[in-house]
């Protein structure tokens, strides 16, 4: 099995999670090496992120799609933000499922890789599957969730410390390059790296945060970088607010 995905706290999580499940996986963290090791591997199940630096997810699976080996393997998309075009667009590579990041738990996981194997013949096209997750008991504070937490978390202490490692790693980095694309005025930087911040803040149910940089990542994509600079200082304040949070955890 290949699980792609350019933020090092989703790919591990995954990887983690996949493996508890008895599967050998291989990783990779660009749609390029998502692609080599796809036919270096062989793998009978692909799990890929959509947007990655340079070659996304889709485009990664339509080039395997044109080797014979790969017309029928299974495959789960994973993303942000489903709608209907980006529907149309895993239905056109095949994809068998489409799995909410929002909803990113060993209980979705494990439920769309069961759903994907146990699959026929062909790939069945743009099914979206939402894991249902936690009660939906609003928790009281605004920059964590920590009953989302857990829930993704699988109420395992481990596996949440297991993340918290991973997301104390990478996330002083991948903020690092969200303020050195703001500096440099960089569109194509920002939208990249805000991209990957906001996937490791969804994975940690810290939706305020997350949600400043999907703004950073919005401003990339349409060019549009003047409040930029604003949204940067606030998305510092809300980090520097959920570690503080973190560390009240147990272990934390």
């Amino acid at each position: 099995m290949l699980v792609a995905d350019d933020s090092e706290l989703i790919l591990q999580f995954l990887a983690r999670t996949v493996g508890a499940m008895g599967h050998h996986v291989v990783t990779a963290g660009s749609g390029q090496e998502l692609y080599q090791k796809a036919l270096a591997s062989a793998p009978d199940l692909l799990i890929v992120d959509v947007h990655m630096p340079g070659e996304g997810g889709l485009e990664a699976l339509a080039r395997l799609r044109a080797h014979p080996s790969f017309r029928a393997v299974r495959a789960i998309v994973l993303s942000a933000a489903i709608d209907d075009a980006l529907r149309s667009q895993a239905a056109g590579v095949g994809v068998s499922i489409l799995l909410d990041k929002g909803s990113l738990d060993p209980g979705a996981v494990g439920q769309a890789v069961e759903r994907a194997l146990a699959g026929g013949d062909k790939p069945s096209l743009g099914t979206h599957l939402a894991h249902p997750g936690p009660p939906a008991t609003a928790d009281p504070s605004p920059t964590l969730d920590r009953r989302r937490l857990m829930a993704q978390a699988d109420d395992d202490p481990e596996l949440l410390q297991h993340m918290l490692a991973l997301f104390r790693k990478g996330g002083p980095d991948a903020l690092a390059a969200v303020s050195a694309a703001v500096a440099a005025g960089a569109a194509p930087a920002l939208r990249v790296a805000a991209h990957r911040l906001k996937g490791m803040l969804r994975m940690l149910a810290a939706d305020q945060a997350a949600q400043t940089a999907s703004c950073l990542e919005e401003m990339a994509v349409a060019g549009e970088l003047s409040g930029a600079t604003a949204a940067l200082a606030t998305l510092e304040t809300q980090l520097a607010e959920l570690e503080a949070e973190l560390r009240t955890l147990p272990d934390g």
